[in-house]
């Protein structure tokens, strides 16, 4: 019989879904999958945080509808940094722009 995953969320996070939440302080945000941290990046960080994202619907710990909801981001925002993330892999969020 598998083992259950308990809810043990700590407190004053985000949820983002059931299993998947982010903790937000003064610099940092810090990524969460049950109670394992797996993410953080400094909350000014932008391509960090759009590579997390995606690296989290790509590997289906959570759903485009449930990052928008937590963070109030575009669906086409997503989409498009899904796409980058599928096409050219993490490293094409930090290549310096034209």
């Amino acid at each position: 019989m598998p083992q259950q995953i308990l809810p043990l969320i700590p407190r004053g996070v985000t949820q983002i879904n059931g299993l998947v939440s982010v903790w937000r302080d003064d610099e940092n945000w810090t990524y969460f999958y049950s109670a394992h941290p797996i993410y953080s990046h400094r909350k000014s960080d932008r391509r960090m945080f759009r590579l997390v994202t995606s690296q989290l619907i790509d590997s289906e710990a959570c759903r485009q509808v449930d990052i928008r909801k937590a963070f109030g981001v575009s669906k086409s925002s997503i989409i498009r940094s899904l796409n980058k993330l599928r096409i050219s892999g993490p490293e094409a969020f930090f290549v310096q722009r034209r």
